[in-house]
């Protein structure tokens, strides 16, 4: 079986910020529209649905992915200037790209910052604003309204050498947590096979038959009384491979909400069956709390004869069958029927005994992991508002426009 190593934050990782006061570079203040030109319309953009999974030249969208897929179109590559700062007009995503490559079709904006900016520091000046969530409307003509300030270039230099640093340290954290996630569909493939093909002649069972399987609701919106504190309410975005269990709901329902919505006890899954990427579909995490859930997510709710961290890790390696058998439109979804439907593989009891202890061993090791990136996230932020906190003298003819430096830091 591969192995997993613990991942900490060591001090010799940690860059080494200047003081405040090290330098008495004046920051100078421009308007965001001569600060970076906007050189989208050079760019041929290439639709989603044309991004393979394997090719000759990245695409960049405006997804949490840095790079969203891939494309052989050599007269799609990117002519312009390099490196470039892309921003995602919907979701507010910032990503810096120094290589030749190919724009997703859906709301990116390829900016070039002017002579007197350094890209990279560019970059990380965008990741300390704070952009007003609009929904998926367009964020873009919040950044038009901004002023945007830099300091000498030395200071420039300094300030993205050390941020380069951190989010180094951040990225190499996430990859490792990332590369962790592989483990269980991988030890589950050499315990017991290929769930779908059956290999080994397993037993075999309807996923509504190794346990009960309900789909989650949301109590009506216009009655304020089902939302409270009783109960975390579950939305997909609280389902992620990173996590054995659901992450903390930012909404919850009242005593009242609790009687209209959908609730499991510990020890049942949750799994994702819609969703706009079809990357999220069939994720899945274990409860170790009583929660309710959206419409999104279906339970499943393990037999007297199924142990619940088998069957986590029995979905893990069933999740390509579980994308497969979605419906390719806008959202992405497997009904509750055709999920009950599928047919998997039953161990003997012990077996699956056996690896509900590597289960727990292994999530074990990856909570110092998340441990680890969660440091090294804070790391970054607090450097990255250090660095743009407004301390120094700014000089400028420009009068004061919007501004969302420095009150909250999104990484």
């Amino acid at each position: 079986m591969p192995a997993i190593k613990e991942s900490n934050l060591r001090k010799s990782d940690i860059p080494k910020a200047a003081p405040p006061n090290a330098s008495a570079c004046s920051w100078k203040e421009i308007p965001f529209d001569e600060a970076f030109h906007d050189a989208t319309s050079i760019a041929t953009k290439i639709p989603q649905g044309e991004f393979l999974s394997r090719g000759t030249f990245p695409i960049i969208d405006q997804g949490d992915g840095f790079i969203a897929g891939y494309s052989n179109d050599e007269s799609a590559v990117w002519r312009g200037k390099l490196p470039v700062v892309i921003f995602g007009d919907h979701t507010r995503a910032i990503k810096f790209v120094e290589f030749p490559f190919v724009l997703g079709a859906d709301g990116c904006k390829v900016l070039l910052p002017c002579e007197q900016i350094h890209p990279r520091f560019a970059y990380y000046y965008l990741q300390s604003l704070n952009l007003e969530d609009a929904g998926y409307s367009r964020h873009f003509k919040f950044l038009r309204e901004t002023n945007v300030r830099y300091p000498c270039d030395a200071d420039q230099e300094r300030i993205a050498g050390q941020l380069e640093q951190a989010e180094r340290l951040r990225r190499t954290r996430r990859y490792a947590l990332e590369l962790s996630n592989t483990f269980l569909p991988s030890a589950f493939l050499q315990l017991f096979g290929d769930p779908i093909t059956n290999p080994r002649a397993w037993d075999r069972a309807r996923l509504c038959d190794l346990g009960k399987v309900e789909t989650g609701n949301t109590p009506p919106r216009e009655d304020k009384t089902s939302y409270g504190d009783a109960v975390e309410w579950i939305k997909s975005d609280n389902i992620t491979l990173d996590n054995l269990h659901p992450t903390r709901a930012t909404e919850m329902l009242s005593q009242t909400g609790l009687a209209l919505g959908t609730t499991v006890d510990v020890g049942s899954l949750l799994v994702t069956c819609i969703a706009g990427s079809v990357r999220s579909i069939g994720n899945v995490v274990i409860t170790d709390r009583r929660v309710a859930f959206n419409q999104q997510i279906n339970a499943i709710t393990p037999r007297a004869d199924v142990v619940p961290l088998f069957l986590y890790g029995l979905m893990l390696a069933a999740k390509l069958l579980i994308q497969r058998s979605s419906t390719e439109a806008m959202k992405r979804m497997i009904t509750k029927s055709k999920l009950e439907e599928l047919v998997l593989i039953k161990p003997p009891l012990p077996l699956q005994q056996h690896f509900a202890a590597l289960v727990e061993r292994v999530d074990g090791l990856r909570s110092v992991q998340r441990e680890s990136l969660r440091q090294s996230e804070h790391l970054f932020a607090s450097l990255l508002h250090k660095a743009f906190a407004v301390r120094f003298r700014t000089t400028s003819n420009h009068p004061r426009k919007r501004d969302y430096a420095n009150h909250r830091i999104r990484t």
